[in-house]
């Protein structure tokens, strides 16, 4: 599940509050143990036919699992808008 990835290797195992794309990246507000609220914010890019979330901060990053099927061609934000060009096999 993306959700627990992102989590898992991004967040500290935080839970997920909200997404907002601005600045062109992808900020997530997340909730740690201590039940505060904090913000992460990521840069979007392809990377191996998948889309890749980067940590500017800590370098950490994180390759989002695809679909055979699904290959992604290009991901990045304009301005509030993620954007993602793809092709699909049909068999």
């Amino acid at each position: 599940n993306i959700n627990r990835l992102i989590r898992n290797k991004l967040l500290d195992n935080s839970s997920i509050q909200s997404v907002n794309i601005s600045d062109n990246l992808l900020s997530i507000v997340h909730r740690g143990s201590n039940k505060s609220s904090a913000i992460k914010s990521f840069q979007v890019s392809c990377n191996s036919s998948s889309i890749a979330l980067k940590d500017p901060a800590s370098m950490n990053n994180v390759i989002l699992p695809m679909d055979e099927s699904v290959k992604i061609i290009e991901a990045n934000i304009d301005k509030t808008y993620l954007r993602i060009s793809l092709e699909t096999i049909i068999k």
